[in-house]
């Protein structure tokens, strides 16, 4: 691949001339809200478009390139960006070019060539998002409590930003080092293997870890997913995530198989405390957003698993095909079921007793997302779960399939008591009406419905994936 210049349309080029748009028109004269939800639709839209018509075209420069798997993680993330960018509540134009900003970083994340470029992206999706949660108001926001919600909302915010600093200063120092050590910043994989070089990507690695709340960089996660708006939550519990994997992914191959300590001797470790640590700890949550962000640790586990699978296999693009089909699986069910919660107006476990008497849609809804992230057939999260165990079995680790398969079972308590209580229980009191909702809100929760069922009874879309992979 020759060094060109970049395409006219070019997701992150696109991205960052929709960005300034909206803040030129912020700063020239106050647009209706309608209209830069607009805009920044057709900005998602148009870099989603883009992605489809180029699928399949190689390019490189010194900073950014464009190939297969590029693509196949830009749509990820566009599809999981684009509910946000009609859910979201806004008020003026700040939440929406935050979006767009968050979006930008995501996009250098998924087509950066040099691991400084990777690190502006990092902190370009970073500091939006800390600005999204303590700007973004929760459907809880209303009445007697709201000053005190606000209040949660901030002090999350605020605990999110110094944890990501600490973390970037982390990220910087491996750099130096790995810098020092090879004395180039371009990701490739080096021949030699060095303590120093495994140190230095470890510290990177630290950052992907962090991003998407496994142990032991997980303390932010319950509190700042609990506070945000329940849509915002739902993008950080998928799309964010994906971002994060996908840096995991990117950083993991820089170091040569071999004796030095690196993801394939610790990823194991850390993918049986996260998964372990989220089911357990999820088994005691009386908040839903509480405890379906401990719920979300657990699938990091999991997802990690995966990732040493992949990292085992040298890359094959079946591998990553499993990982890809678990984050987009992963993408409808959790989407759903944090979307459930602002559209049921509902925040708290008794809150949703009974609900099948008042709404059964949503309750319907509500326990096919449940029964999804459990792993039950026929939905898309079996096929999932089954397709990253595969993986780990075939690549010689028998103890961590049956620590996920264990894991698994733990994750059935509290999954099938929230089916339970939705579906069979009778109301104590009278809860909480469920709030108007509104077009693009049903068109998601639609979609959350048909994307995880037809997962789940299309086995060979992960063939599929992984021939996409490897264009």
């Amino acid at each position: 691949m020759g060094s060109i210049p970049l395409p006219i349309g070019f997701p992150p080029l696109a991205l960052s001339a929709a960005l300034a748009a909206v803040l030129l028109v912020a700063v020239a004269r106050p647009a209706p809200a309608r209209g830069t939800r607009l805009l920044a639709v057709a900005a998602l839209l148009g870099a989603l478009a883009w992605t489809l018509s180029h699928w399949g075209e190689r390019f490189q420069t010194e900073l950014l390139r464009w190939d297969g798997l590029g693509a196949a993680w830009m749509l990820l993330l566009l599809l999981g960006s684009l509910p946000l960018a009609l859910l979201i509540e806004i008020r003026g134009e700040r939440p929406l070019a935050l979006l767009l900003g968050t979006v930008l970083g995501m996009a250098l994340l998924a087509t950066a060539n040099h691991l400084f470029l990777l690190f502006l992206g990092l902190e370009i999706m970073s500091l939006s998002l800390y600005l999204l949660v303590a700007l973004t108001p929760n459907h809880a926001d209303r009445g007697a409590g709201s000053s005190a919600n606000s209040g949660r909302r901030i002090e999350a915010a605020i605990k999110y930003f110094f944890c990501g600093a600490f973390v970037a200063a982390i990220y910087l120092f491996g750099l130096s080092i790995y810098y020092a050590k090879t004395g180039g910043m371009a990701m490739r994989p080096h021949p030699f293997e060095s303590p120093g070089l495994a140190l230095a990507v470890t510290l990177m690695v630290c950052a992907a870890l962090f991003k998407i709340g496994a142990f032991p960089m997980h303390f932010w996660l319950p509190d700042v997913y609990e506070a945000a708006a329940p849509e915002l939550s739902a993008f950080m519990s998928t799309t964010v995530k994906a971002a994060g994997i996908l840096l995991l992914a990117r950083l993991a191959v820089l170091l040569p198989h071999g004796n030095t300590p690196g993801p394939e001797m610790w990823l194991p470790w850390i993918a049986l405390a996260t998964m372990t640590l989220g089911n357990l700890l999820a088994l005691r949550q009386t908040n839903l957003q509480r405890l379906l962000a401990y719920s979300s640790l657990s699938h990091v586990g999991y997802l990690l698993a995966g990732v040493w699978a992949w990292f085992k296999s040298a890359g094959a693009p079946e591998q990553a095909a499993s990982i890809y089909f678990y984050l987009l699986t992963y993408l409808f069910m959790s989407m759903g079921a944090f979307l459930f919660v602002k559209a049921a107006g509902v925040s708290r476990y008794d809150e949703i007793r009974g609900l099948s008497r008042r709404s059964p849609g949503l309750a319907a809804f509500f326990a096919l997302m449940l029964l999804s992230l459990a792993g039950i057939p026929p939905t898309g999260g079996f096929l999932a779960k089954f397709f990253i165990l595969w993986d780990v079995l075939r690549s010689g680790s028998v103890w961590l399939a049956v620590a996920i398969a264990l894991n698994s079972l733990i994750g059935l308590g509290y999954y099938f008591s929230l089916i339970q209580a939705a579906v069979f229980d009778e109301p104590v009191e009278p809860g909480p009406a469920s709030p108007p909702i509104t077009l693009p809100a049903r068109l998601t929760l639609w979609a959350c419905s048909l994307g995880t069922l037809i997962l789940g009874l299309l086995p060979g879309v992960r063939t599929l994936l992984a021939a996409c992979l490897e264009r």
